[in-house]
């Protein structure tokens, strides 16, 4: 996958006294299978009319071995298939105490969905999705580590929610229940620290 991050930079031992922009970073799947995913049940980079994309044959789930912290937003492309998209956010631990928030993403309804174990509880559920078997363009921004999440797709707002215990920050992941079809492309990842910092790209090479 054509994976890259921004890392901070140096002026050879002198102190900055600007902010050092945060890593930012990108997949869009075209060099082949990334070294910083993992990728279990249906989930895999297959090929499409759109190149390269992550993809869902079943259900299964592929995660993104990054960190972003809690003040984010990350922007993708959701093509809905026969399962309904996930997106895990702030996922930490094992089953069965794994915690992380879901952004669910159905063809006619979305819902943001809080999980510690065994424990599930809504945080907000809106009428409205992203349709199916159209490529729709969907942004997650994620503020106070889960104090606020905000869902946008098709460049129109879908869905906010509160949190006032938020989870502490973990990798972000993606999931598809049900049936395979789902596709997944064009991931940026932003820290929001790093949305106004000038960025030098590094491609990380993909698993031979």
């Amino acid at each position: 996958a054509q994976s890259s991050g921004v890392a901070p930079g140096n002026a050879g031992g002198a102190t900055i006294a600007t902010q050092v922009p945060a890593q930012v970073w990108t997949e869009n799947f075209e060099s082949g299978t990334p070294t910083n995913w993992e990728f279990f049940g249906g989930a895999g980079v297959v090929q499409s009319s759109q190149g390269n994309v992550l993809g869902f044959s079943s259900a299964g789930i592929g995660a993104w071995g990054v960190q972003p912290g809690g003040d984010y937003t990350l922007s993708l492309r959701i093509r809905q298939g026969g399962g309904a998209p996930e997106i895990m956010l702030s996922h930490t631990g094992d089953p069965p105490n794994e915690e992380y928030y879901v952004v669910r993403l159905f063809p006619d309804e979305a819902e943001v969905v809080k999980f510690i174990g065994a424990q599930q509880s809504s945080l907000g559920f809106v009428g409205k999705g992203i349709g199916a078997g159209t490529w729709t363009s969907v942004e997650v921004s994620m503020s106070g580590g889960g104090q606020s999440i905000v869902v946008n797709a098709g460049g129109q707002p879908l869905l906010t929610v509160q949190d006032p215990q938020p989870l502490k920050p973990g990798i972000i992941a993606f999931r598809a229940v049900g049936e395979g079809g789902t596709e997944i492309d064009d991931l940026v990842l932003t820290p929001r620290s790093a949305s106004s910092g000038s960025q030098t790209v590094q491609p990380s090479k993909p698993v031979q």
